[in-house]
């Protein structure tokens, strides 16, 4: 993250950053490659693929200079999550 999107969070020393996982080779990600989606392993396979996509979050900081790592998170797929503001659907 620049100073300019962390000026934009109200600090230039201190901010985020969020990396998406959308893209996994499925051929590479099973050991079976794309085969057998359906068969005893699909249900394995639907699981794996969703704990490979996703969003890290990454709590950083500036510190003597220096960008620190301070935490971070990871979001998959299976994941529970709540959506809110004007992104959440009418229930």
């Amino acid at each position: 993250m620049g100073d300019a999107e962390c000026r934009l969070l109200g600090s230039s020393e201190h901010g985020y950053l969020a990396i998406n996982h959308e893209y996994a080779d499925e051929g590479r990600l099973h050991r079976d490659g794309i085969a057998d989606w359906k068969g005893a392993r699909g249900p394995e396979k639907v699981r794996k693929s969703k704990a490979a996509h996703g969003i890290s979050l990454i709590e950083i900081k500036k510190v003597d200079g220096e960008w620190k790592v301070l935490g971070g998170s990871r979001v998959t797929g299976l994941d529970a999550v709540e959506i809110r503001g004007p992104a959440r659907p009418d229930s």
